[in-house]
């Protein structure tokens, strides 16, 4: 295919990886030196280390034009006044992709209400928009497709506590008192535990977005 790509977030370029031998070119983008440093070279992803909230990211994309920006686990980062600036960028008929993966709830976990009655004991947890959902379609996109995957693996207390750490309400008390969440986690989940593991169940889902102000696509053929 001919598609230009933009990854924002890109962390350690797991999705532009993932997407490079189905497109022409990407550009992916981050923050973080470190992540960018993790990530495996391919001749059709470009890195470019920029904080996507600063006049140096806008004077980069100013000109750039791209078939698809995809954003994995960090629209919750992004402000609007970069998401409406990305409408510049969208060719016609763009999409954004919003990827997240999470893990799944008490339907497909038994654990979980367990783990999050500890986790509610910490702090009040945070109200982000992990989908982008709510963001977007105030700028005036409209979602035009979701795909969702639902996978089983197993985890430990340990690997549960740890990605506490990513959530910043609850990181410092975490990493003050990491010992005591471990053992609280531990005591609650230890009826779902086999050989120190949890079975877990997690979801990957990709929403796709359409700018409604610059699409030809009719309306009446939106998904719900």
């Amino acid at each position: 295919t001919e598609s230009v790509v933009l990854d924002l977030c890109c962390g350690t370029g797991a999705v532009a990886a993932g997407l490079a031998q189905y497109c022409k070119a990407i550009e992916a983008v981050d923050g973080a030196p470190e992540m960018i440093a993790l990530a495996q070279p391919d001749r059709r992803v470009s890195y470019h280390l920029l904080d996507i909230d600063s006049p140096a990211f806008v004077e980069w994309m100013r000109g750039r034009t791209f078939d698809l920006i995809t954003i994995g686990m960090g629209v919750h980062w992004l402000g609007e006044a970069v998401l409406e600036g990305l409408r510049r960028n969208l060719k016609p008929g763009g999409r954004i992709a919003i990827l997240a993966t999470g893990i799944s709830g008490p339907s497909y976990n038994p654990w979980f209400a367990d783990f999050h009655r500890v986790r509610g004991a910490l702090t009040q947890p945070e109200r982000r928009d992990w989908t982008g959902e709510a963001q977007l379609s105030a700028l005036g996109y409209f979602r035009a497709d979701l795909l969702e995957k639902t996978y089983r693996g197993k985890v430990s207390p340990t690997d549960l506590v740890n990605h506490l750490l990513s959530f910043s309400a609850e990181a410092q008390i975490v990493s003050k008192n990491y010992d005591a969440v471990l053992a609280a986690v531990e005591k609650a989940l230890n009826p779902y535990l086999s050989n120190g593991w949890i079975d877990c169940c997690w979801t990957s889902s990709a929403r796709l977005f359409v700018d409604q102000k610059s699409t030809a696509i009719p309306l009446s053929t939106q998904s719900p």
